[in-house]
């Protein structure tokens, strides 16, 4: 797509064909038995419109109208075919109140956009709906990557709780815990930082750092061992 013209008809048209040949039934069945290959692409969709958000399987069936053990099947088959990554959810004894769904992620932006019908423009609105949900997809995507070399096991999970209070990434390794927060913003606050501090003062010496990823080009300490780094930190820059 990068290599290919910038219009948004070559675009379009290549994200169909890629979305057609990598849910293509010889495809998934190298990964499960399907009955249904078309619903990999419907729920696929579904997963695209509930990017950053905790799925609720229930839903989904009701939405696809089958039943909840296969949604559970194919969202795996999803997650085989690196399309979407299930996060699962964090907690300890500390965090007792924590939900336990996971939250679902369409790992590739671009495709989320086509797949939402949305374009950069839209996405780019101030007020766009989808700017902050999608942003969070693309950094689980990137953090997921780099951990997955990591010289030492590393779990990537969320938490949220019953009180509203929502970290979007927990890295956990061994007892050390750091939070990442993703916010579409370029001039973060100490008010973007408020779940990573709750999770600090909860988790004592285990909270080894936090951090607000956001769009902007600086840095700033935002607390005791929270500050806020632009997102290109992902790639170095």
């Amino acid at each position: 797509m990068v290599l290919g013209p910038t219009s948004s008809r070559f675009r379009s048209s290549w994200t169909d064909a890629y979305v057609r040949t990598v849910t293509a039934l010889t495809n998934v069945e190298q990964v499960a038995e399907v009955r249904r290959p078309e619903l990999v692409s419907n729920l696929l969709r579904q997963v695209a419109a509930r990017s950053s958000s905790e799925l609720v399987v229930a839903d989904l069936a009701r939405e696809l109208a089958v039943d909840e053990g296969t949604v559970r099947a194919y969202l795996q088959i999803l997650d085989t075919l690196y399309l979407t990554r299930l996060v699962p959810a964090w907690t300890s004894s500390h965090t007792n109140r924590s939900k336990r769904r996971s939250v679902g992620h369409i790992l590739d932006s671009a495709l989320g956009c086509h797949l939402l019908g949305i374009d950069s423009s839209e996405l780019a609105r101030f007020d766009s709906r989808w700017m902050g949900p999608l942003l969070e997809s693309f950094v689980v995507g990137e953090v997921a990557k780099q951990i997955s070399w990591a010289q030492r096991p590393t779990t990537l999970h969320h938490y949220r709780d019953r009180d509203q209070r929502e970290v979007g990434i927990v890295l956990e390794r061994g007892q050390n815990v750091v939070g990442v927060e993703i916010k579409a913003t370029s001039s973060p606050t100490s008010g973007h930082a408020k779940h990573l501090v709750y999770l600090r003062e909860r988790l004592g010496d285990r909270f080894r750092n936090g951090v607000v990823l956001h769009t902007g080009t600086h840095r700033l300490q935002l607390g005791d061992r929270i500050s806020a780094v632009p997102v290109s930190t992902l790639w170095g820059t």
